[in-house]
């Protein structure tokens, strides 16, 4: 009986022990999903910065860089950007996350700041951080994740134009959280990006004029956008924003809000959903 006794209890206290482990793993999990929000899924990344991570070797590359763009390699030092282009060589795997204390409208349109990509890699995090990081600092971390106002007119015109190496990763989200937009904020921002298939939630209600203009033209392969916004009317805010983009997909609108089909509003073709 003793021995039994010994046998029986070392197996309830393993039994014990592993049902205590799976609870504090799972704890740990739902607590540390850098969402932001609960374990939101669309949130995932949402408290990273900008980041290109590459799937291979090769180089980025960002024209005309705001003077105070600054960037991180696999979470080392704050670097500036030099000169009218600067290149940074990158191996496969290799993060480059983004920070800067503000937009810089240019007064022309050969002079807007963009980065390219020369091979794949995944984009994702915060677009604030281009917006945000506190002035003078060398501390990467000073960056706020949770503004929604942007404050400058082309604040992210044609920021990656033509960029067909930029894909969507697997998990983590590109984030667009502003809910105050400007003239032409995101204009041309994402157009000719062949490899994207999913385009970041657009959580503002209110537009102005020219804010998404072929923000997603030429997408061959989009195919899901969220946008929530309420003044739809005319052509004036999303003008050819979704032209050439994949011939079927999913478009979820704010409850109650009727948009036009075509290139100027919802795809002809695409499934229409109301968000909760």
């Amino acid at each position: 009986m003793k021995q039994l006794y010994k046998r029986t209890g070392g197996v309830l206290l393993f039994i014990l022990l592993m049902t205590a482990i799976l609870a504090l793993g799972c704890s740990s999990d739902s607590s540390s999903d850098d969402s932001g929000s609960g374990g939101n899924e669309e949130n995932v990344a949402f408290n990273e910065p900008l980041t290109l991570e590459a799937i291979e070797a090769g180089s980025i590359t960002i024209d005309h860089p705001w003077s105070t763009l600054k960037f991180t390699k696999n979470g080392g030092e704050l670097e500036a950007c030099a000169g009218e282009e600067h290149e940074i060589i990158v191996a496969a795997g290799d993060k480059i996350c983004f920070y800067a204390e503000n937009s810089e409208s240019m007064s022309d349109d050969s002079s807007y700041m963009r980065i390219d990509s020369s091979n794949d890699s995944y984009i994702y995090g915060n677009i604030m951080s281009l917006v945000t990081l506190e002035s003078g600092t060398t501390d990467a971390s000073k960056w706020n994740p949770n503004e929604t106002v942007l404050t400058t007119n082309k604040a992210f015109y044609y920021l990656f134009q033509a960029n067909s190496h930029i894909k969507n990763h697997s998990t983590k989200k590109l984030h667009l959280p502003a809910i105050t937009l400007t003239e032409c904020c995101y204009k041309g921002m994402f157009i000719s990006c062949s490899a994207l298939t999913t385009a970041p939630v657009l959580p503002a209600t209110t537009l102005v004029s020219d804010c998404y203009n072929n923000m997603f033209y030429n997408c061959q392969n989009l195919n899901y956008i969220k946008c929530l916004a309420t003044n739809v009317s005319g052509t004036q805010y999303t003008d050819l924003w979704l032209g050439s983009v994949a011939s079927s997909g999913t478009f979820v609108k704010a409850a109650g809000t009727t948009w036009s089909t075509g290139s100027d509003g919802i795809p002809s073709g695409w499934t229409v959903q109301e968000a909760n």
